[in-house]
């Protein structure tokens, strides 16, 4: 663990405040936990006496989480009540069942209602209580949330020409009703809402967890607001630091409620009470490169003691020393500086035995001692990338560690050591720095990333409906939403967007015109209507992927199979050479010469002349 790591500690203990340091305003990444915001400074008295925070490896207190009901029984948010939206006609749609459980009451997915009472443990385990307000939706209450949403819309999404000339003025929410079969009802909520049939609630794997912020506005700098929910609501500044590590993140950016369950882009330590057993283990890292607890059998959380860390370099989890922690599978032996000048030692064990106040003169060298001078012996470069990849600081020449600012992280590739912005470095390697503009890898894509200063970068959003895609040239602009492709760059010619339309793309990512296919159905190809058949011309014209698939001849060619001609070749591809050609020895055979033994016939002598007859009388 780094000094600045344990000098926040120490901050705690002594019950100083600690300096806020100002960043400029960004979006974090959703595959990065938010770092810590704040700078440290040493405590009023400096702490001589080990026993003072560390102690044997007590395990704390255990942690219950949300009140759940395991009893499983199935919902369908995707049935045959499906009212299309913007044109569509639902076609395709098809129920898909979903497993559910009970969660304070709420339904929701099994595999996510355990990973969501897993992080409420590990939340409760620091004091935060999370709770939840929505979790599965069928269709019919996802239809009564998308129609209050509308009530209140102006121009229906702007995506839904046919319908904007028709639509009322946008109404207060407490004006709207909706109307699912069962007669209007007042709306009590008009939040925005996805079409029916394509929110991630009716899968089950979103749920709503309190905050008690309001949605996010597009008046306000978004990072501006985030930093009022997470002032104003400990659950929220808890999750935008952990959530991530427990597979959960926030699809929606103006809403901070909102969040899905997305293991793939990294689940968290697994388990769950309704699961047979949890995977016994220690708690996913924290800010400051801590586990906090350990994750029992039971699925409940045991809370290492104040300044205690898990750690499982022992074999099993257990609490050990917060500051000869070194990550979950790491322990630091021997003596180390403290970030306020002070020298502490850590036994083999994990365990704090020995701390050193040093003079305000003579502070902490790390070449062992109070004021010792390491004078050229090591190499300036990187400290070891920590247990998230990332390197936290680096020493100079004389030994001397300096530890990077908040939300930076170490690389020496520019040939010296500096600290970069997170956001401004390559999220594979975690060291090479990234471009100087490059997409936020935010789950909607709707911003990217000015590195032009690496260490206070800026986030700039794209305009409404468009999303952010990386250029030729090695940077990242903005385009219609519809015509940036998945992987990141640009589309051209026609597409399918949402709600069953036909837009076709520019080469700069312009809308150059746009069709609501309506009664009919938008196609591979982007176009509306039946996808067009494939001829034999070297074109994907069904857009399948494939190229004059099923109208070749026999040869794989376009056009006739050729005829077969005595030449030793198939010609026409049937598996046969030079069928119908006379036997090879009769065709090398050379013009027929006569018979010798045969005399020619001689030549007729002609008859002579006959007399006429006398003339008749």
């Amino acid at each position: 663990m780094s000094n600045s790591r344990l000098a926040m500690g120490i901050c705690l203990l002594a019950l100083t405040a600690c300096d806020s340091t100002s960043l400029t305003p960004i979006e974090p990444m959703e595959s990065t936990p938010r770092a810590e915001t704040s700078s440290l400074q040493p405590p009023a008295e400096a702490i001589t006496d080990a026993s003072a925070f560390d102690g044997p490896r007590a395990m704390g207190t255990k942690v219950a989480g949300l009140a759940t009901d395991c009893a499983p029984y199935v919902l369908d948010g995707y049935d045959d009540t499906w009212q299309p939206c913007c044109g569509g006609t639902g076609e395709g749609m098809s129920p898909s069942p979903v497993t559910v459980v009970n969660v304070q009451g709420i339904p929701v997915e099994v595999d996510t209602a355990n990973a969501l009472v897993v992080m409420a443990n590990a939340a409760a385990s620091e004091n935060v209580q999370l709770s939840i307000e929505a979790g599965m939706r069928t269709m019919e209450k996802q239809m009564e949330h998308w129609q209050c949403f509308l009530c209140t819309q102006d121009s229906y999404y702007k995506m839904c020409p046919e319908d904007a000339a028709t639509k009322p003025a946008a109404k207060l929410c407490d004006n709207c009703t909706f109307d699912v079969g069962n007669g209007p009802k007042a709306c009590n909520s008009c939040n925005l809402a996805a079409c029916p049939g394509t929110s991630n609630h009716q899968s089950g794997i979103a749920v709503d967890i309190t905050t008690g912020c309001d949605q996010f506005n597009g008046v306000e700098a978004l990072q501006t607001q985030i930093d009022a929910c997470e002032a104003q609501s400990p659950a929220f500044k808890w999750l935008m630091a952990n959530g991530n590590s427990y597979g959960f993140y926030r699809t929606v950016t103006v809403e901070p409620w909102h969040w899905v369950y997305q293991p793939w882009k990294g689940a968290g330590p697994g388990g769950g009470p309704c699961n047979a057993s949890c995977q016994t283990g220690c708690l996913p890292l924290n800010d400051n490169g801590d586990s906090t607890g350990i994750l029992n059998s039971d699925c409940s959380v045991t809370t290492c003691s104040l300044f205690g860390a898990c750690s499982e370099v022992f074999g099993g989890a257990e609490c050990i020393s917060a500051f000869c922690n070194d990550g979950i599978d790491g322990v630091n032996v021997g003596e180390l500086c403290m970030g306020w000048g002070d020298l502490v030692t850590c036994d083999a064990g994990g365990l704090l035995t020995e701390t050193t106040a040093c003079p305000d003169d003579q502070p902490c060298s790390p070449c062992g001692g109070c004021g010792s001078e390491c004078a050229g012996g090591c190499e300036s470069a990187c400290l070891s990338p920590s247990s998230n990849g990332y390197s936290s600081g680096y020493t100079d020449n004389n030994c001397t560690e300096t530890d990077c600012p908040p939300w930076t992280a170490c690389t020496d590739e520019g040939g010296a050591p500096e600290c970069l912005h997170l956001l401004c470095l390559d999220l594979d390697d975690k060291k090479t720095p990234a471009a100087t503009t490059h997409c936020s890898e935010t789950a909607e894509q709707e911003s990217y990333i000015d590195c032009t200063d690496p260490v206070s970068p800026v986030l700039i959003e794209c305009p409404w409906l468009q999303a952010c895609y990386d250029t030729n040239a090695g940077g990242s602009a903005c385009a219609f939403f519809g015509c940036v492709s998945p992987g990141g760059g640009l589309m051209s010619g026609p597409t399918c967007i949402v709600n069953n339309n036909s837009v076709d793309c520019g080469p700069n990512g312009e809308v150059l015109s746009s069709m609501a296919c309506g009664e009919q159905t938008c196609n591979a190809c982007g176009t509306c209507g039946p996808v067009p058949p494939e001829i034999c011309n070297g074109v994907d014209d069904d857009c399948d992927g494939s190229v004059d698939e099923g109208v070749t001849n026999a040869c794989g060619a376009c056009g006739d199979v050729p005829q077969e001609t005595c030449n030793g070749v198939d010609d026409d591809c049937d598996g046969s050479v030079d069928e119908g050609c006379p036997p090879p020895d009769e065709q090398d055979a050379g013009p027929t010469e006569p018979d010798a033994t045969t005399e020619p016939d001689a030549p007729t002598e002609p008859d002579a002349p006959t007399e006429p007859d006398a003339p008749t009388e």
